[in-house]
């Protein structure tokens, strides 16, 4: 049974991804959001079945994870080719960046509950719109900031408490 306190940081969160992309949903962009909504629930799924299976490598797991929001994108894809400018950074996140989140995710499922593990995911969500801060120059606006305010606050405020409540129950067996 999860903590009162994951419940109201994942409450928190889900306010502060909907804050954060709150510029980004607009008319005529719902079949993509729903294709995202289908893609976050695969993926809660795996990590829910990589925390009670415990399998060797998830490997398998993710790639069904991805595979039906994959297939429902397919048709709307205009071509599988991959210019040979992008070429590299393609291949960087598939053979280096990819495989090191997915073995992290693995390990913190054998660790934390699934819940707590795909709340960490969310710090991908705000350095994704930092990146593209400093990389593209592209400004977030002040929803995205105040959205990502809140999921970086809720994220300390709630490891916060696990450490210090870990601490506690630890003090009585140093003694």
């Amino acid at each position: 049974m999860l903590a009162r306190r994951t419940w109201l940081a994942m409450l928190l969160w889900l306010l502060g991804v909907v804050i954060l992309f709150a510029d980004g949903m607009v008319a005529g962009s719902q079949f993509g959001d729903l294709i995202a909504f289908f893609a976050a629930i695969s993926l809660g799924a795996e990590f829910c079945l990589m925390g009670r299976v415990r399998p060797e490598s998830v490997i398998p797991a993710l790639g069904l994870a991805y595979t039906f929001p994959a297939i429902l994108a397919l048709p709307f894809v205009a071509s599988l080719h991959v210019p040979a400018q992008s070429l590299e950074p393609v291949l960087f996140m598939g053979l280096v960046i990819a495989p090191v989140s997915f073995h992290s995710d693995q390990q913190g499922a054998e660790i934390l509950p699934a819940p707590e593990v795909a709340l960490f995911l969310l710090l991908e969500t705000v350095a994704g719109a930092l990146l593209v801060w400093a990389v593209l120059g592209e400004e977030p606006g002040r929803d995205a900031l105040t959205g990502g305010m809140i999921i970086l606050g809720t994220l300390a405020w709630h490891s916060t408490v696990d450490l210090v409540q870990e601490r506690r129950q630890a003090a009585p067996l140093r003694s």
